[in-house]
């Protein structure tokens, strides 16, 4: 297991990158997004898209994106989100409606 997002993404180790992830949310760039967006859609087993939509809704709520205009917490649309929502949302990017 890898300890930096940056050799995880080098080594095209997409769960261990989640992994990190979830453990130490942050604001993530494009190229973290979409390869947790891949395991988050296509993964090989639930767990692993599990995995990799949990890492994306982590980073999302780092930029607090689960927040409502109000400051209270928003948990069903959050919840309820599509993955490729979630994708912008861990990069702090505006999605269409």
């Amino acid at each position: 297991m890898f300890n930096s997002t940056r050799l995880a993404v080098l080594f095209n180790n997409p769960t261990d990158l989640a992994s990190i992830l979830i453990n130490n949310p942050r604001k993530i760039g494009p190229r973290r997004a979409t390869i947790l967006f891949d395991l988050a859609t296509s993964g090989d087993h639930k767990s692993n898209r599990k995995l990799g939509r949990d890492a994306l809704k982590q980073c999302a709520k780092s930029v607090n994106r689960h927040l409502n205009v109000d400051g209270n917490i928003c948990d069903r649309v959050f919840n309820k989100a599509s993955n490729a929502r979630l994708r912008n949302w861990a990069q702090d990017k505006n999605t269409t409606v």
